[in-house]
Parts: C-alpha cells; structure tokens; sequence
C-alpha cells in the first residue's frame, strides 16, 4: 500500500518519507502601497489593509517613488507570518549604466535640479551652477549663435 508521504512499497522494506512543504502564506506577495506610515508602510495585501517595514536593503526613497505612482512592492513572508517589503516590481523603464560605464538615453526632455549645486564634467572641461552662478571652464569655450550672440550683464569683463 502507498501512502502520500512514501515512495516504496511497503514490502521492500521501511517507507522513505520525505517531507512535505505547506505554505499558509506565499512567501511571496504582491502589494500595492497605500501610504508612509513613519518607518513603516501601509499597503494593501489580499484587499486587507495591513502595516509593514520595509527590509533593511530597500531604499526607502524608491518605496516613495513606487508609492507616488501607485506602483507594487514584493512582501516576503516569514515562517511565523511576519510581513516585510523585499523590493518593488518594475513596470517603468529606468536609465542604466552599461558595461563601458555609460548612460544613453533618447528622450523629449531632461531636467535635473539641484538644490545647491550642479555639475557637469568630463577629463577637461566642466559647466557648473552653483546658486545663481555658472561657470564655465575648458581649453576652448565656443559660443555659436546663427543669428546674434548676445552677452547681458551690467558689467561685462575681458582679461
């Protein structure tokens, strides 16, 4: 006779039982976040609302960003039913670095803002604004214009 938890037939000596693994819970989930909720997080899981920190590896500023587009987070359950957010489930695409360590990227507009500083540079040159300063630095600056160039300041100076 065979049982559920036994491969060999009774007569060829004793069963090898092997265990079986039951989940209560998934250990995964998928969650939609609901709200920051101090260090925690609310989110909907299963349509109950339940109240869950995030892991210790999640950045916290992404968990802003999945929550401001309504976006998904992983919850990884434990073996005594404890909830913690894992990571968030990507639908958007997201600029990457690749293997030469470069960034391309094809778009209508870029913004970036800086609350103090900005700067951009390279090997030999650099453009940096710095509160309501821009400096500009290179072995050759060039300006082109196809119609006119113009310089406005109330003082203009030329080495």
């Amino acid at each position: 006779m065979r049982t559920a938890r036994s491969e060999a037939p009774e007569d060829d000596g004793p069963a090898t039982v092997r265990p079986r693994v039951v989940y209560t819970n998934a250990p995964l989930q998928l969650a939609r976040l609901i709200e920051r909720d101090g260090v925690a997080w609310a989110l909907e899981l299963g349509g109950e609302r339940r109240t869950v920190e995030a892991g210790p590896d999640v950045d916290p500023a992404l968990l802003d960003e999945v929550l401001e587009r309504g976006g998904r987070v992983l919850v990884e359950s434990t073996s005594n039913g404890a909830l913690t957010i894992a990571g968030v489930v990507q639908t958007q695409r997201t600029l990457t670095v690749d293997a030469d360590g470069e960034v391309n990227v094809d778009v209508k507009a870029f913004r970036v803002r800086a609350e103090r500083e900005l700067l951009l540079s390279s090997a030999h040159a650099f453009v940096r604004i710095k509160r309501k300063d821009i400096e500009l630095y290179g072995g050759e600056v060039l300006t082109r214009a196809r119609e006119v160039a113009r310089i406005i300041g109330r003082l203009i100076s030329l080495n």
